[in-house]
């Protein structure tokens, strides 16, 4: 297993050298990481300086590059693009694929996604709730989405993370900080798989913002989101008082691309599933028809 996310975190200077990624601290021996081994590069500190040849290389690479603000959380992602020799033709694809396609697909992630929170919830032993989820889930295809989504993630949430502060600008809670900068470790792999796949960011099948350049990861995401809240129950529920998250806690979080989860009936890191969740996304859009794969949780 080779880097895969790399945190950097300590003031130093970041630069390119025979194809390895070179970061100089002050006083130190400069360290040398293989651009093959990384996947997804985190720069937490702003007293870190990035050379140019660098991030061209990054990019050239696809090998995504998230920054912090002065808060520690992730910020923006700087991504690749059109990294894919038939860009043009999925891209058409893409923006071909029809309006009722794209409705059956989003039911389909919302049912995989409120099934995986019901999974969640039984492993910490709710379990009346966790039957609720699977109840609303069955009914995703037959009732409005919007309000079932709604009610679904209500729900979920109050149960696993009781007082949980998600928005307030004089509120800090941990728990959502932790759970912010997981889900932007996720939506930088699917970006970086998107860019791979020859597929456009900015067309979603549900999300449609024109202020969202990765609508589509935000659509892809929506499954894997319950592997974040499981690493995050897991950190806080013996502390749940705990001020903000330490590095201890980021590195448990960057860690979620190398754990394990099932997909296509095989057990895969959640890396390479979000590769064949996207891969399957795009044979969807070239056949016209519903071939998406999903991650499953408890299918070890």
């Amino acid at each position: 297993m080779g880097w895969r996310v790399l945190l950097l975190s300590e003031p130093s200077r970041v630069s390119l050298a025979n194809n390895s990624l070179v970061v100089k601290k002050e006083s130190k021996e400069p360290i040398l990481l293989p651009l093959i081994d990384i996947d997804i590069v985190v720069i937490e500190n702003q007293q870190i300086s990035i050379t140019s040849a660098l991030l061209g290389r990054l990019a050239s690479q696809n090998i995504a590059v998230v920054v912090c603000d002065n808060y520690y959380q992730p910020s923006g992602i700087i991504n690749p693009i059109g990294t894919n020799i038939r860009h043009g033709q999925f891209a058409k694809a893409q923006l071909q694929f029809s309006q009722k396609k794209k409705d059956e697909l989003w039911q389909a992630i919302l049912h995989q996604k409120i099934f995986n929170q019901s999974f969640v919830l039984a492993t910490y032993n709710h379990k009346k709730e966790s039957q609720e989820l699977i109840e609303i889930a069955n009914r995703i295809y037959h009732g409005d989405t919007v309000a079932l989504e709604g009610y679904a993630a209500s729900l979920y949430f109050k149960t696993l993370f009781p007082n949980l502060i998600r928005k307030s600008n004089t509120e800090i809670d941990a728990r959502n900080d932790a759970l912010n900068y997981g889900y932007a470790i996720l939506r930088a792999a699917i970006l970086r798989y998107i860019a791979a796949s020859g597929l456009l960011p900015v067309v979603g099948i549900w999300h449609s913002s024109n202020l969202n350049s990765g609508n589509l990861a935000d659509d892809i995401i929506e499954p894997f989101r319950p592997l974040v809240d499981i690493i995050v129950q897991n950190i806080f529920h013996t502390k749940p008082d705990q001020p903000t998250i330490y590095k201890k806690e980021k590195l448990e979080l960057l860690a979620i691309l190398q754990s394990k989860i099932s997909i296509d009936s095989k057990t895969h890191t959640t890396s390479d599933a979000i590769g064949i969740c996207v891969d399957s996304l795009r044979k969807s859009f070239l056949s016209g028809e519903n071939m998406l794969k999903q991650p499953i949780l408890g299918d070890l």
